[in-house]
């Protein structure tokens, strides 16, 4: 079931894409868990965006689709224009779509992302937020700590826009605040941790 594999899903929005290259560069290939990307970013530069992060990167880069399967080694980056949710199946989780409108003025949300995750992984969930104007993935890490799971934020000095990451730590949901080179090495031992 869910708990079978472990998942970092990583909130951004202005000035992430740089930094998701920074972070996603040092990522080695074969790592055992599941990555999903929730970048601000609207529709049409998604595809693109995709490809230029999977040439950055040691491990397959895939947008999300109704319907695929989460397992190990791979980034799954959120398409524009929905949010992307997780579903329980008999054979593990998959991907779905909410269709509701934006949630604190985005759509995708992290929070959304975070919410459906939560029970499904429990403490084999760590959540990261990068860079970014307002407040998506502060609602989603307060339910990631109340299910036994993992939160890390950005610091403010390598963030071209500190709310996002800000707000989750004026709230006390961010159990480490990172540079970018050191959220990659967080989410590569959150993996291989038993």
């Amino acid at each position: 079931m869910a708990d079978a594999i472990k998942l970092v899903i990583i909130a951004a929005s202005t000035g992430g894409p740089k930094i998701l290259l920074d972070v996603l560069s040092v990522i080695p290939q074969g790592i055992p868990s599941s990555i999903i990307v929730i970048q601000h970013m609207l529709p049409r530069f998604i595809a693109s965006f995709a490809k230029r992060l999977e040439k950055g990167s040691n491990v397959p880069v895939m947008v999300g689709s109704e319907g695929m399967r989460l397992g190990k080694e791979t980034i799954i980056l959120a398409p524009g224009g929905k949010h992307l949710i997780l579903v329980p199946d008999t054979d593990g989780v998959l991907i779905d779509f909410d269709r509701s409108g934006p949630k604190a003025g985005v759509m995708p949300s992290a929070d959304v992302t975070m919410i459906s995750a939560a029970p499904l992984f429990r403490e084999n969930l760590l959540g990261v937020i990068l860079s970014g104007m307002g407040r998506d993935g502060v609602e989603g890490f307060d339910a990631i700590k109340r299910a036994g799971g993992s939160t890390v934020v950005e610091d403010e000095e390598s963030s071209a826009i500190y709310g996002m990451p800000g707000r989750a730590l004026m709230r006390g949901l961010a159990d480490k605040v990172l540079t970018p080179r050191e959220v990659a090495q967080e989410i590569i031992q959150f993996s291989l941790r038993v």
